[in-house]
């Protein structure tokens, strides 16, 4: 009899010491700190882009006049839009910020590595250049593009293994159709050295370097996808919903109006569906537009606390 005991407590100390262990092994595995693998995190996972384009030199502070100018990006709003980036996306991808065309080349292996007009960091980045980067960063290393200016609501599910994906519907047409063009603000390379995203990548790259003016008005990045829908049709996929970009039965694309307006509620104007995963803001607009020049004044403390209808979807998001 006494052996059976001595046997029961063996067992029952054996068990709780595997179960310690396995609770500490868990432990250390949450823990950043603790965990030996820590430089490994995330190493397997693919990578989702964001290009931070500092290009465009502004004031440290709004009331100076411009007496000290910086290229450091001074839209608060970004910075809450790449929290939700990184809060909705960091368990199926590894986030990683490209800051301008100095880190640009220097993760391509130095400035010769970029088309001629680009070779300087100064270099003014509209879309002809944006369009470039985009096939460039997708050509060599595969993964997820994605803009500054999106606010996140869920994380995107899992996409094809063997297909470029695009998604939405290009934001300059008024109106959808079933024929409509994606927009670029979110797109996915499988892998790297993608014939698609190379083919992509050359083509605006000798662009670029022969261009006889007018590439910032012609919007060459829709000729760009038509082209690769016609030499890789059984390679590309396009995926609408996971978008938020239209509103109504008519498929009216959702205006700066529609988000920075106070109206208490996030259903004024256009309805989330479940599947909905992004919002893209219109940045180059938001820039242009006098009317708005408030909102990119605001803080973060600001914007989460107004009553504006993107106040409430950045709280959803955040949340």
């Amino acid at each position: 009899m006494k052996s059976i005991h001595v046997l029961t407590g063996g067992v029952v100390a054996l068990t709780a010491l595997l179960v310690g262990w396995a609770a500490v092994g868990s432990y250390r595995d949450d823990d950043m700190f603790q965990d030996k693998n820590n430089l490994k995190r995330g190493s397997k996972l693919p990578v989702l882009w964001v290009f931070l384009n500092n290009s465009d030199v502004n004031s440290r502070s709004w009331y100076d006049f411009m007496g000290r100018s910086s290229r450091a990006i001074n839209m608060p709003f970004l910075n809450l839009c790449y929290e939700t980036i990184v809060m909705h996306n960091k368990t199926h991808y590894r986030v990683e910020v490209i800051a301008g065309l100095s880190d640009l080349a220097g993760r391509l292996g130095g400035w010769d590595a970029l088309p001629e007009p680009m070779r300087n960091p100064d270099t003014f980045v509209k879309e002809p250049e944006m369009n470039w980067i985009r096939a460039a960063v997708l050509a060599k290393w595969g993964g997820l593009w994605v803009s500054p200016a999106t606010l996140w609501l869920q994380g995107l599910k899992p996409l094809p293994a063997d297909k470029v994906v695009f998604f939405g519907m290009n934001t300059e047409e008024t109106y959808a159709t079933t024929t409509s063009i994606p927009a670029l603000d979110v797109a996915w390379s499988p892998k790297p050295e993608n014939p698609i995203w190379v083919a992509w990548e050359k083509a605006v790259r000798a662009r670029l370097n022969f261009r006889t003016g007018g590439s910032e008005f012609r919007h060459d990045e829709r000729a760009d996808f038509a082209e690769a829908l016609t030499a890789f049709p059984d390679q590309i996929q396009v995926i609408r919903l996971p978008e938020i970009s239209r509103k109504g039965a008519n498929r009216r694309r959702i205006e700066l109006e529609d988000l920075i307006t106070s109206t208490g509620s996030t259903h004024a104007s256009f309805e989330i569906p479940k599947e909905a995963a992004y919002l893209p803001i219109p940045l180059t607009e938001l820039l242009q537009r006098e009317k708005f020049g408030f909102f990119l004044r605001m803080s973060e403390d600001q914007i989460m606390e107004s009553d504006m209808v993107i106040s409430h979807l950045f709280r959803r998001a955040l949340a």
